[in-house]
């Protein structure tokens, strides 16, 4: 996947490509994997595949929530997987029941979505990637990345937590365990009249001490 031209695309270049849940500002992000860890190479897919057994490639399903970006994100990925002789058949599905879909039915192969993370990054993690996470949808866990996690919880030193918190990114992204495209930029447009404006952690406005000047 060429992240730096789905960043173009899909996202009008308002983002950055990634291969980490976090960005690189973020105290969890793992600075051992850049977001070309896996660069993009088509010929270098087409020899993995080959080496896997599968060199014609394979059908594989994924749902796509019914909003502007995921609809043409999933079609500029299901185009470059295409040029690799992998076949992506995409399934439109309500937004509003895209998790309920995907981890509590487990109704199919892939999804393309957002994930706007948890106030605490192993919260982030864990949820994804420990045994029994919700949104593990393919149950891929290690025993390597179970041991770091258990670590981050019991350190007691913000360095030690943090050095525990990179370590387990590391072992996601080695893993793949996920396929992370781009971090995208939250823009706002607000009047000189607005007073107060801030955002919570998530990324939601906080109407608190909003207010509107004369």
């Amino acid at each position: 996947i060429n992240r730096e031209a789905f960043v173009e695309a899909v996202l009008f270049g308002a983002g950055e490509p990634t291969v980490q849940d976090f960005p690189e500002t973020y105290y969890a992000y793992n600075p051992d994997y850049p977001a070309d860890y896996y660069e993009f190479d088509p010929e270098k897919a087409k020899e993995l595949l080959a080496e896997a057994g599968v060199p014609d490639g394979f059908t594989f399903e994924m749902l796509v929530p019914n909003l502007s970006t995921f609809t043409l994100g999933a079609q500029v990925v299901q185009q470059m997987l295409g040029e690799v002789g992998l076949t992506l058949t995409l399934e439109t599905i309500d937004a509003a029941s895209a998790g309920d879909i995907m981890f509590a039915q487990d109704a199919s192969d892939s999804m393309i979505a957002q994930f706007g993370g948890r106030s605490d990054p192993q919260i982030t993690m864990d949820l994804q990637y420990s045994p029994d996470g919700f949104l593990n949808a393919g149950d891929q866990s290690t025993d390597e990345y179970v041991a770091l996690s258990e670590a981050a919880k019991a350190a007691r030193e913000p360095a030690e937590r943090e050095a525990a918190l990179q370590a387990m990114e590391g072992e996601v992204v080695k893993n793949a365990f996920t396929i992370p495209l781009a971090h995208d930029f939250n823009i706002n447009a607000y009047s000189d009249k607005v007073q107060g404006f801030n955002l919570l952690a998530g990324g939601e406005m906080d109407f608190r001490n909003m207010s509107v000047s004369d």
